[in-house]
C-alpha cells in the first residue's frame, strides 16, 4: 500500500476519495518542456561554438610554428650556402 493510502485510511477518510487522488497523481505529465529543451539545445551550442572557437585557434597557431620553423630551416640553409660559395 502506498503511503498516501495508509496516511488516508489511518486517518478515517472515505475509500472515495483515494480515486480523486490516483487520477491527480496521474494526470501530471512527466517529461520536458519545450522552454526546457531550448536551453538545454542553446547550451550545447554555445559549448559547441567555444570548442569549435578554440579548435580553430589552435589549428592557426599550429599553422604559424610550422612556418616559423620553415622560415627557420631556409635561413640555416642559406646561411651555410653563402659561408660554403662565399664570393669575396
Amino acid at each position: 500500500m502506498h503511503t498516501v493510502t495508509r496516511d488516508l485510511t489511518a486517518s478515517g477518510a472515505s475509500p472515495g476519495a483515494l480515486p480523486l487522488l490516483r487520477k491527480a497523481s496521474r494526470a501530471r505529465k512527466t517529461g520536458f518542456t519545450l522552454v526546457e529543451l531550448l536551453v538545454v539545445l542553446m547550451i550545447i551550442g554555445m559549448l559547441t561554438a567555444m570548442v569549435s572557437f578554440a579548435m580553430f585557434r589552435s589549428m592557426q597557431a599550429a599553422r604559424e610554428a610550422k612556418t616559423q620553423a620553415l622560415i627557420s630551416k631556409l635561413h640555416n640553409v642559406l646561411v651555410r650556402h653563402w659561408d660554403t660559395f662565399e664570393t669575396g
